[in-house]
């Protein structure tokens, strides 16, 4: 992801927990003036201008902020473990992060937008490809029975055949 995401993200929180302080800081001196019989109506209209102006948006950023930076991370490690396969099954990857597979592949195709994996989605085989280790080739025909083979074998895997049974061993 961009460092424009970071910045904003982290400018987010921190406006926010500056937005709170300052808040808080009017809500005292508010409850100090407020005190004073003379000056009680200048001390109630500091606290009425606080909390919706100061205290309230304050929290808000910084949830906001929180939020997205949790969110990054989130599609960082999902990266990351993508990074780490050639090939993974989209089910497989939804069991393993806990969510259905819509979500999973909705996450991933989030993830190569944001240019943080490249790679491509197989609606046939319902995998993820990272193009990092695809020195394979498409079957078209085993080379034991002739079968038509729609598998994609890469380099160093095995595949079998649906009619035989026989193990194709890529060699690129």
């Amino acid at each position: 992801m961009s460092n424009v995401f970071n910045i904003r993200d982290a400018v987010a929180k921190w406006l926010g927990i500056a937005a709170v302080i300052l808040g808080i800081l009017c809500l005292a001196a508010g409850i100090d003036i407020s005190g004073d019989p003379k000056e009680h109506d200048i001390g109630m209209g500091i606290l009425g201008f606080c909390v919706p102006v100061m205290v309230v948006p304050g929290i808000l950023l910084f949830y906001w902020g929180f939020r997205a930076e949790r969110e990054r991370l989130g599609y960082e490690k999902l990266a990351g473990f993508l990074k780490a396969y050639r090939r993974i099954k989209i089910p497989a990857l939804a069991t393993k992060l806990g969510l259905s597979e819509f979500e999973a592949e909705k996450r991933i195709l989030r993830c190569v937008r944001l240019g943080l994996v490249s790679g491509f989605i197989d609606r046939a085989s319902d995998e993820f490809f990272n193009p990092a280790g695809m020195e394979g080739k498409m079957l078209v025909n085993c080379p034991h029975c002739g079968g038509p083979v729609e598998q994609l074998v890469l380099d160093g895997e095995a595949g079998k055949c649906p009619y035989c049974g026989s193990v194709i061993v890529a060699k690129v």
